[in-house]
């Protein structure tokens, strides 16, 4: 198995035609970082059930020492490196499943939370330094980001899964503005700055190893 990385990005979700993060999963696949590591980008189906399990069980076939996920949200201001993930799911929104869930636990018998396992300050720190502006988060509320946070920090964690694992929420990008039309309290970032937050990241995560 060759020197690859993961980064997963969703489709798209309740009343959204479209997602940034797809766009950047496809749009980086088979980039090169520079240690020589090989940045597998995959789209994840927004599904409570699926993507978690898709995400560990594409991590664990590549032989990823650093998985990425990446998740689109509207209403944050900036690039959000998300630290945390609760064990509930709770959510207007329907994920392509048809689900929607009101307040269930992820897993009944699991922790409160877990964290992610890369040095999240120096992720912020590194992206805000290439001019992307960017905030540390310990809430991604509790959709279908949350719930793949928990799932796959939970793996690293409990030793089933041996990768490097960050998580990054951003708003909506130019190619996609159209979502936030009539929204003019939304912030919309250009796609590069997604790009170069995402590279950067991925960059620290192979040289810095976890937090």
């Amino acid at each position: 198995m060759g020197n690859f990385v993961l980064l997963t990005g969703f489709g798209p979700f309740g009343g959204y035609s479209d997602n940034p993060t797809a766009r950047l999963a496809r749009e980086i696949h088979g980039y090169t970082l520079s240690d020589g590591g090989v940045v597998h980008g995959e789209v994840l189906p927004s599904s409570y059930a699926r993507a978690s399990r898709t995400a560990i069980e594409l991590a664990n076939e590549l032989g990823a020492h650093v998985v990425l996920s990446t998740g689109y949200a509207s209403r944050v201001p900036c690039i959000r490196v998300e630290a945390r993930g609760y064990n509930e799911r709770n959510s207007g929104y329907t994920d392509c499943d048809g689900c929607r869930c009101s307040g269930t636990p992820i897993d009944r018998c699991g922790a409160d939370f877990y964290e992610t396992n890369a040095d999240n300050q120096a992720i912020v720190d590194a992206v805000s330094k290439v001019g992307v502006a960017t905030e540390l988060s310990h809430d991604a509320e509790r959709f279908i980001c949350n719930n793949l946070i928990y799932a796959v920090a939970r793996e690293v964690r409990e030793a089933r899964l041996d990768a490097t694992f960050a998580y990054i929420h951003t708003p909506t990008t130019q190619s996609c503005r159209d979502l936030v039309a009539g929204q003019p309290e939304k912030v919309v970032i250009p796609d590069e700055h997604l790009f170069r937050a995402v590279v950067t990241t991925l960059e620290i995560m192979c040289h810095m190893g976890t937090g």
